[in-house]
């Protein structure tokens, strides 16, 4: 299995490695820094995964490393010595006394803690209920719409055949007429009749009627014009 550097080995290594900012005192017990900042720059990146002195620092004291009185930058550790380089392997990290580790937080008030969720809810819901609320009345003006139509459609249909109905009635009379000089009066009779007549389908509006009234006029024309040539015609019946 790989040997994977622990603290103080790496640091036994980082003090050894000649810098002018990190070194060794004359009696190879301590550990002193000169300048804070250019070790941090320069030398910390290249034996642990930062590039800071408090970092470093924080690190020390947690592997029981202190400072030496009157001094801020000069550490010891009686395990930490320049010629022993594998003692100071066996320098772990100190564990917390039970009275420095961390307290569980103590329960909040349920209702305090779900409040905000509780208004965000609200809110959220508020929303949904104003979006439905939207939908519906997109819903209602789209089925009004429709149902406009759908009475127009109607409406139109029902009219068709009720102008067919009419012409038909006419053309039946007009047949019936044989082209004759009475052939007018039933025409006419019949279109009356069909436009008083129980209605097969909606009543017609004053427009059709009308047109349908100018129709039996027309069909009546043709009728006195086509019983001229045998009884004289509409006026020559008079006179005959």
């Amino acid at each position: 299995m790989p040997f994977v550097p622990t603290f103080g080995a790496k640091l036994h290594e980082l003090v050894s490695s000649g810098h002018d900012c990190i070194g060794w005192s004359e009696d190879g017990t301590h550990v002193w820094v000169t300048n804070p900042e250019r070790l941090a720059r320069d030398v910390i990146p290249r034996f642990f995964g930062h590039c800071s002195y408090p970092s470093l620092s924080r690190s020390l004291h947690a592997h029981s490393f202190t400072i030496s009185p009157g001094s801020n930058n000069t550490w010891h550790h009686m395990s930490f010595r320049r010629d022993a380089p594998a003692l100071a392997k066996t320098i772990m990290r100190k564990r917390p006394k039970p009275n420095e580790r961390r307290r569980p937080e103590a329960p909040q008030d349920p209702h305090v803690s779900r409040a905000p969720n509780a208004e965000s809810a609200l809110a959220r819901l508020c929303e949904e209920l104003r979006e439905e609320e939207q939908a519906g009345e997109t819903l209602m003006l789209t089925l009004e719409r429709l149902q406009a139509s759908l009475s127009s459609a109607h409406a139109q249909e029902a009219m068709l055949v009720r102008v067919r109905l009419l012409l038909e009635l006419l053309v039946e009379a007009h047949a019936q007429s044989g082209g004759g000089g009475g052939g007018a009066l039933s025409v006419a009779e019949a279109a009356g009749s069909a436009r008083e007549a129980p209605a097969r389908g909606p009543p017609l509006r004053s427009s059709a009627a009308a047109g349908v009234e100018a129709g039996a006029a027309s069909l009546a024309m043709m009728g006195c014009g086509g019983g001229g040539g045998g009884g004289g015609g509409c006026g020559g019946g008079g006179s005959g």
